[in-house]
């Protein structure tokens, strides 16, 4: 290999003081660059005279290892600063804000109690599983883990608003006959669950909504629809419950539950309902 001419050492010497001797150390230390930069031990060979061209090319060959050293770390840092910036930047971005959980006061919740026998059946949809265990859990401490089935389904569409009355359904709805306001005997149980759930729950309120088929005038249907709802809710009051806790509401023919050309759909329709709120509190 030919000598380093030395008018071209004497310049990488000087890139080299340029540089400064701090930055010189910093590369000699790093383990990444151990081999390129030489040591602090005197040479084997004798280059202790500043004329001779040993000594020049020494020197000149610990410059050009600084500079290469440097090449390689602005390369390295080149390539790794996107990284590094992104790892500082994560740390100080603040955290994004939540979505709010805040119901649409408008919204109407879409799960219901489904009441059959002495069990009570979680139905509808819930937003998250967080939702449906928080309602299961709830519905267990008033009626016992033993009574209550979780049938819920998740889904983001679903609505959970505990500002809004839910639907507190019975498998078989309280019926009466044709015109009638009595209660028949085959649904004293579900009045006693009625009653047992708002004992369980002071701050329980119960809506009782009449209904009836199409037969008759209007404004007759609309009357006695009341007439049962108060009838029922009577019944309840009875039995121990605040009458300020329960509101008889009559919607007459308004609310079929089935079609009023048959027997069956007209039976079907001439019913009671329940609202709650506040029995998960």
């Amino acid at each position: 290999m030919g000598e380093l001419r030395p008018d071209i050492a004497d310049s990488l010497l000087n890139i080299q003081a340029q540089l400064g001797d701090d930055l010189g150390g910093v590369l000699t230390e790093s383990p990444a660059i151990p081999d390129l930069i030489p040591s602090g031990d005197p040479d084997p060979v004798d280059n202790s005279s500043d004329d001779g061209e040993s000594g020049v090319a020494g020197k000149a060959g610990k410059a050009l290892a600084g500079l290469v050293g440097v090449g390689a770390l602005a390369i390295g840092g080149f390539f790794a600063w996107p990284f590094v910036s992104g790892l500082l930047e994560s740390e100080e971005r603040p955290p994004p804000a939540l979505a709010s959980t805040a119901p649409d006061p408008d919204a109407e919740p879409t799960q219901r109690f489904v009441i059959d026998g002495d069990n009570m059946y979680l139905e509808g949809s819930v937003p998250d599983q967080a939702t449906s265990n928080m309602i299961e859990t709830a519905a267990s401490d008033v009626l016992g883990p033993e009574r209550v089935i979780n049938n819920f389904e998740i889904s983001d569409d679903a609505v959970y608003n505990p500002t809004k009355p839910v639907q507190l359904a019975v498998a078989e709805t309280v019926q009466f006959g044709t015109g009638q306001a009595a209660v028949r005997q085959q649904y004293e149980p579900l009045i006693a669950l009625a009653v047992e759930l708002m004992g369980n729950q002071p701050d329980a309120r119960l809506t009782v909504i009449g209904h009836t088929d199409d037969v008759g005038e209007e404004a007759s249907n609309q009357a006695l629809s009341l007439r049962r709802a108060t009838t029922v809710m009577d019944e309840i009051v009875n039995r121990g419950i605040d009458a300020s806790r329960l509101t008889a509401d009559g919607r007459g023919e308004s609310e079929p539950l089935e079609s009023n050309d048959t027997d069956e759909g007209r039976a079907a329709n001439r019913r009671v309902e329940f609202l709650i709120t506040g029995l998960l509190n």
